[in-house]
């Protein structure tokens, strides 16, 4: 009698292990869903030696999480910048502000993912042009002051873009 015991047990070592190791082998930890920033360093240094004073908010919404920053001179001529500072909020839409002081045509169409204008908006004193992406469900809200063309763009809605164009502050 202890042998079929015994060849039961081992019999349940044997799966046991082979099902562990399967486990160990096969377990893929998920990647964190958002890598939130402190954009703070970056803005600072862009505004102390910046080509043009860039904007960014006075505050977001609570849980809004900054997940991309970057001021990057032209190679040609470092008085020409771009300026970018992207956000994830907490259902998941994306909102951006881009600047350029540059006069690339390319620069409006990458920042509203190859939108197409659709309408007028005016916020404040300042008139916006709004772009709608084909894909992607990308709004847009650009305008021009002198050489800074500014872009508020993400996957909200033009009033949320609105609303989060008004809380840029450039300095």
């Amino acid at each position: 009698m202890a042998n079929p015991i015994r060849g039961m047990v081992l019999s349940f070592l044997v799966v046991g292990a082979v099902i562990a190791t399967i486990m160990i082998l096969a377990y893929r930890p998920a990647p964190p869903r958002i890598k939130a920033i402190d954009y703070g360093p970056a803005l600072n240094s862009a505004r102390a030696t910046g080509a043009f004073p860039v904007a960014a908010p006075v505050s977001v919404p609570a849980g809004w999480q900054a997940t991309s920053v970057r001021y990057v001179p032209s190679a040609l001529d470092p008085k020409i910048a771009t300026w970018h500072l992207g956000f994830i909020t907490p259902t998941e839409q994306y909102a951006a502000v881009d600047q350029s002081n540059g006069s690339d045509p390319k620069f409006v169409k990458d920042a509203t993912a190859q939108g197409r204008k659709a309408g007028i908006q005016q916020i404040g004193d300042t008139t916006w042009t709004q772009y709608e992406a084909a894909s992607g469900g990308n709004r847009s809200l650009v305008s021009k002051t002198g050489p800074i063309t500014t872009v508020v763009t993400g996957t909200l809605s033009y009033d949320q873009l609105a609303a989060f164009s008004q809380s840029l502050r450039a300095t």
